[in-house]
């Protein structure tokens, strides 16, 4: 009797030996620390940042919370932030973003920064204009000059996002609207949504505008353009909803059909080809700006910004996506150094440069191999073009050139 009850005992303690071998009293793991991407970020008055909280377990795993955590702002007058991570500045300063769960919290700072002031430059020979909430001229690069647009007044204030220069005038498109009260306590932000209308302007010389198109949200010209180029015999624009409008003289302008409802935000010119790129990894390509047919980009990431270089296509976009083509059909995904959104590409005949958010400048012979370089800035750069012998970028902050892409002069900003 008393062996079967030793042997009862040894029993149970094998069982509860193996039993715990294998999970059966394995505590769950636990959450130790939550971490927010991005970190340190600057926001332009007026934007969106979309924020991620990964969060790391007592098992060694992690697992994404965006979703799943409570985000908060310490100071929501001058940023707040959504249940699912987006945060909104409303006026210029810095907040503590904070990301909770089960007690584990994690934080970044993200400073609020001015509106951003530019959004595009295009180069004529002789003079650079960019352009964006406000425009300006420069003949060198470093002394800038601000222009009158006629369409410059407070409550009807256009965005122009892009620019392009066919040898005689400057063309300029972007979106119409209002400066609407805002956020938590009704600051006035320069949020372009009041009225929606898409614009064209044309000049001679960068200084003296005139509007020829600004026509209200309809299924005819779309509500808002992102990007113009000239192809020699016509420019072509493209926009919100999928919109591409195409013009022999930047005065006469036809709708054409894109196919896609999709956000189209850059277009290029390859002598042969146009290459339209946009949102969720939409690429178009057409011969002619009539007929356009639609490419595997091989991606999700939104584009917003595509050049060519004599030998193929380069676009870049949302996480650094940075994709090459021989063609605009078929397309390639090259491996990128940084995970900030890439906004702008512009090609000297022997480097690319890359722009885009925090500063973020890079630099590649061949499209394939990049290098990250010092801008001096945290701002957004929006815009970047070649003017001669120096790139000229800017965005939010101050305007940049650079003799090489390598080194960055700030220079005075609009």
């Amino acid at each position: 009797m008393i062996h079967s009850k030793t042997t009862l005992s040894s029993l149970f303690l094998i069982s509860s030996m193996l039993l715990s071998a294998c999970g059966g009293d394995t505590a769950a793991p636990t959450l130790q620390s939550i971490t927010i991407a991005p970190a340190s970020s600057s926001l332009p008055l007026g934007m969106t940042r979309q924020f991620t909280a990964t969060g790391l377990y007592s098992d060694g795993a992690s697992k994404d919370l965006t979703t799943s955590t409570t985000w908060s702002s310490s100071a929501d007058t001058v940023a707040t932030i959504s249940a699912s991570g987006l945060a909104s500045g409303f006026k210029t300063g810095s907040s503590t973003v904070t990301a909770t769960s089960t007690g584990i919290a994690g934080s970044t700072t993200l400073t609020t920064t001015p509106a951003i002031l530019l959004n595009a430059l295009a180069w004529s020979g002789t003079r650079i204009t960019a352009v964006g909430l406000t425009v300006g001229t420069s003949s060198d690069g470093t002394v800038w000059t601000s222009s009158a647009s006629p369409i410059n007044d407070p409550l009807t204030h256009a965005a122009l996002n892009s620019i392009a220069w066919n040898g005689v005038r400057y063309v300029a498109v972007g979106l119409n609207g209002g400066m609407i009260p805002c956020g938590p306590a009704g600051n006035l932000c320069s949020l372009l949504i009041a009225l929606d209308y898409s614009v064209i302007l044309n000049s001679a010389d960068g200084i003296n505008w005139t509007s020829t198109l600004q026509s209200r949200l309809s299924s005819d010209v779309g509500s808002g353009l992102n990007g113009v180029i000239w192809s020699g015999t016509q420019f072509v624009a493209v926009g919100k909803n999928g919109a591409i409008l195409s013009s022999p003289d930047s005065t006469n302008w036809a709708m054409q059909a894109s196919g896609t409802t999709n956000t189209l935000n850059a277009i290029s010119w390859s002598g042969t080809q146009f290459a339209a790129v946009g949102a969720n990894g939409t690429i178009l390509t057409s011969p002619n700006g009539l007929a356009w047919t639609p490419q595997n980009s091989g991606t999700g990431n939104t584009l917003n910004g595509v050049t060519w270089t004599g030998t193929r296509f380069i676009a870049v976009g949302q996480h650094g996506a940075i994709l090459t083509s021989p063609d605009g059909t078929t397309w390639t995904a090259q491996a990128s150094v940084t995970d900030e959104t890439l906004n702008a590409i512009a090609w000297s005949a022997t480097r690319l440069v890359a722009t885009g958010e925090n500063g973020v400048i890079l630099t590649s012979s061949d499209g394939a191999t990049w290098t990250p370089q010092k801008s001096g800035t945290r701002d957004s750069i929006k815009g970047i073009v070649w003017a001669d012998k120096q790139f000229v970028a800017g965005g939010g902050g101050a305007i940049l050139t650079s003799p090489d892409g390598i080194t960055w002069t700030s220079r005075t900003s609009l």
